[in-house]
């Protein structure tokens, strides 16, 4: 989250979200008294979401009776629009309140706070430990859907991409390519260097693709040592190829883990397609046939899925 150069190392960026000047006033009052939080106050969920837009906040602390967001509304839509934010509410005194500040919990809140019974020490524990509760269960849910060792998706949310990647190529004449890429011998690499500098260089391949793809590409992780390149709009099906020859060019390049120089050899499937109907699995099968082929080469190299067609018969 983006901080003032000048603050604290455990000063935590706060954004109130409360309606009532009189309930601001005495907020303001009871953190004074605390260094450790840098308050900025919104009366509304649509001046919060300002807010939130020019400097985001490490929490927010929320009211749920706002002009604009009563009850649930205002931790449903930080939830969908901000899912990695911290949110405490802040409830009345009444059973109903209570209730209500409960459900919120379970909506993805990580506390909630009574009015009338807050002080700085307390209040900046409570904050503290929801940014830490919220980055924790922000990292298991990304830990879902990314790979933790590269940050890279999984290959699900690349098949997503590709169906609105081939409704484009349909409307535009162009093609689309797949791009399987393995590494070659990582066993080896593990047990000469170790599997700490083996994976870091996993990581370090996983920027150089990313540096090989434009801003419609995408790239993958299939398993522990294969990824997936989707090359999207293009011209000439033979572009596809110059991606895997940069690919495999970057790879090349050694990589310095601590005083370790690694290696890492890709071998690399192509398979192009074009016009409505592609199928995903399909495409992705050939393109890995192809990588076989190029790994029976010797590897280091790619080779076309479409020189393989006849051999599949």
């Amino acid at each position: 989250m983006p901080r003032d150069q000048g603050a604290m190392p455990d000063t935590l960026n706060l954004l109130i979200v409360e309606d009532s000047d009189a309930e601001r006033a005495l907020l303001a009052a009871e953190l004074a008294s605390c260094p450790r939080l840098a308050p900025r106050m919104a009366a509304s969920l649509h001046d919060a979401a300002d807010a939130i837009a020019t400097t985001p906040p490490d929490v927010v602390l929320l009211d749920l009776e706002l002009p604009d967001a009563r009850g649930l509304n205002g931790v449903e839509w930080l939830q969908r629009h901000h899912p990695a934010l911290a949110v405490v509410v802040l409830s009345g005194f009444a059973a109903d309140d209570l209730l209500v500040a409960t459900e919120a919990i379970r909506q993805g809140a990580q506390d909630f706070l009574c009015k009338g019974r807050i002080d700085a020490d307390r209040l900046y524990r409570t904050l503290k430990l929801a940014v830490e509760r919220k980055a924790r269960e922000h990292r298991l849910v990304q830990g879902a859907v990314r790979d933790p060792l590269t940050g890279l998706p999984w290959l699900p949310q690349l098949e997503e991409r590709f169906g609105r990647a081939v409704a484009r190529t349909a409307r535009n004449r162009a093609h689309l390519a797949l791009l399987h890429i393995a590494v070659d011998d990582f066993a080896s690499l593990r047990e000469t260097h170790g599997i700490d500098r083996a994976e870091a260089a996993l990581v370090e391949l996983a920027h150089r693709l990313g540096r090989q793809m434009r801003r419609t590409d995408a790239v993958a992780k299939l398993d522990d040592t294969t990824f997936v390149a989707l090359i999207d709009g293009m011209k000439h099906i033979s572009d596809a190829y110059v991606v895997a020859r940069k690919i495999i060019a970057a790879a090349r390049e050694p990589i310095l883990v601590g005083d370790a120089t690694l290696r890492v050899r890709p071998s690399i499937g192509v398979v192009t397609g074009s016009g409505p109907g592609l199928d995903f699995r399909a495409l992705l099968a050939r393109a890995e046939a192809a990588m076989d082929e190029a790994r029976r080469q010797g590897g280091e190299r790619y080779a076309a899925a479409a020189e393989l067609v006849p051999a599949l018969g």
